[in-house]
């Protein structure tokens, strides 16, 4: 017997049983489209015409964060999570890219290399230790902050802890690590050289803040100047940055904070270190005429458009007003930029905005990646939505509707104990109250009509932004005719002038 024939009895098998329930059931039948075996209707009932109302919405219920700081000045952060006998910790630095002074990528390789080698064990041996408990160990670091991580069984808690304060206190950065950890940054930064993507951010933060400046440089550095970064800067990077007094324990599981306490003075609580401090980075001048950067993709079947320009500094008054602008803008599905660009026009997959409030004035981005022969059009509507938006304002319907998706995606950031930590290092790197989310969701849901218009009002300058555009420069250039949206540029890939 074929295959068809086993599908062709199944389906009688099943559309019999369907039949024989809804006879049963005096529910009404009819005969199947094709000609074959009843199948079942259902009745024409008066309750049936109503759509069901929704039950109300879940109570919203954030974690609570709870703190303890060392005699040394060690913050320690906890979330208790007694579902799993698990803890998910780190050791977060408020030293991050921005501290890389004129050595970018510094702090990227710095971090990285942290966990090749701590106290008297090498790379291979320190991975063990952490394997022989069933955890491992990552270092990463970011624009304001970086962290070194781990999880682990509770009943491995103390050896675990013991690990980490090892890594972060007594890194050796040894020679042959710290060359290898470099050369394998060096490569993956020139791969990052033929990414459409990487070459529009990195070019964007460059002309929005300028080259020199902390958000201006490429967090990670590029090929040129991490080739030049020494063992020595890396040392003295950590020395001077790394420290209790700017630096804080989090966890997140099956602990108590009297727990905590206990083990954290165990393992750190006689760190000494510089802990030095970074102000804020200067905001930049404002500009005064949009300029637009072509980057040259030959061929490339797509633009990368990026708009932006700074904003704020987290703490802003206006935040609460600005989120929901951003919601409105282009911070969901059905924000104006994408239903515009992607439902209605059908140039790319998705428009997006997006603002990062960060311990200087953060970006504000606005962008999509578009078929190449829209380019022009594409870019004219963007910015027809930002006048349209600084002009005209928003509705009560668009009000509540951003209202509601930003307060409906807050549970997500908190549904797992990795994520808990995320969230308080983020809090704890920025200098943000532990209860930043209880404070911030109030302010969003107070946020009028004439709120998000006047966040509009300073959040679109037109001037001010700069204009990114990646891809074929010839369909770019024909696109752009007489559209007279900015002065065009042209530039080289690693963001230099073409000659």
């Amino acid at each position: 017997m074929n295959q068809a024939f086993f599908v062709g009895s199944a389906r009688r098998a099943v559309l019999g049983a369907l039949a024989l329930v809804a006879a049963v059931a005096g529910c009404a039948t009819s005969k199947d489209a094709r000609g074959g075996d009843d199948v079942r209707t259902a009745p024409q009932e008066p309750w049936r015409a109503a759509r069901p109302t929704p039950g109300p919405a879940p109570e919203l219920k954030l974690p609570t964060f709870q703190k303890a700081e060392l005699k040394n000045g060690m913050v320690v952060i906890l979330v208790e999570d007694h579902a799993l006998p698990t803890i998910h910790a780190a050791v977060v630095v408020k030293a991050g890219a921005v501290n890389d002074g004129k050595e970018a990528g510094l702090a990227s390789l710095a971090y990285d290399v942290l966990d090749e080698g701590a106290g008297s064990l090498n790379a291979a041996g320190l991975a063990n230790a952490f394997a022989d408990i069933g955890s491992d160990v990552e270092a990463s670091a970011g624009q304001e902050s970086g962290a070194v991580e781990a999880d682990f069984l509770k009943k491995y808690v103390d050896k675990g802890l013991e690990l980490l304060a090892l890594v972060v206190q007594k890194p050796t950065f040894a020679t042959a690590d710290f060359e290898r950890v470099k050369k394998l940054h060096i490569d993956a930064l020139k791969a990052k050289e033929g990414d459409p993507d990487s070459v529009s951010l990195q070019v964007m933060f460059a002309e929005v803040f300028g080259a020199d400046h902390a958000y201006g440089r490429p967090y990670d550095g590029n090929a040129s100047t991490v080739e030049k970064l020494k063992q020595a800067a890396a040392k003295k990077f950590w020395a001077d940055f790394a420290g209790p007094k700017s630096a804080a324990l989090v966890l997140a599981g099956d602990l108590t904070l009297d727990e905590a306490k206990i083990l954290a003075e165990k393992h750190f609580g006689k760190w000494k270190g510089g802990g030095k401090t970074q102000k804020a980075p200067a905001s930049p001048k404002a500009k005064t005429a949009v300029k637009i950067y072509v980057i040259d993709f030959a061929g490339a079947p797509q633009t990368q458009i990026r708009v932006a320009r700074p904003l704020v500094a987290v703490g802003d008054p206006d935040e609460p007003a600005l989120t929901v602008m951003n919601q409105i803008l282009g911070g969901m599905f059905s924000s104006r930029l994408n239903l515009k660009l992607r439902e209605e026009k059908q140039w790319t997959y998705g428009a997006f905005s997006t603002f990062e409030p960060r311990t200087g004035a953060g970006p504000f981005v606005l962008g999509a990646d578009v078929q190449t022969p829209s380019t022009g059009d594409a870019l004219k509507e963007i910015f027809d939505q930002l006048d349209t938006l600084k002009t005209g304002g928003v509705t009560e319907a668009e009000l509540a509707l951003g209202k509601q998706n930003f307060v409906k995606s807050i549970p997500g950031l908190f549904s797992l104990p990795p994520l808990q930590v995320d969230v308080a290092t983020e809090l704890f790197a920025l200098g943000l109250p532990l209860d930043h989310y209880v404070g911030q969701l109030a302010a969003v849901n107070a946020v009028t009509v004439d709120a998000v218009n006047k966040a509009a009002q300073r959040a679109i300058v037109k001037e001010d932004f700069v204009v990114v555009l990646v891809g074929d420069r010839t369909a770019i250039e024909s696109g752009l005719k007489d559209k007279n949206l900015g002065e065009l540029m042209f530039l080289n890939k690693d963001g230099t002038p073409t000659k």
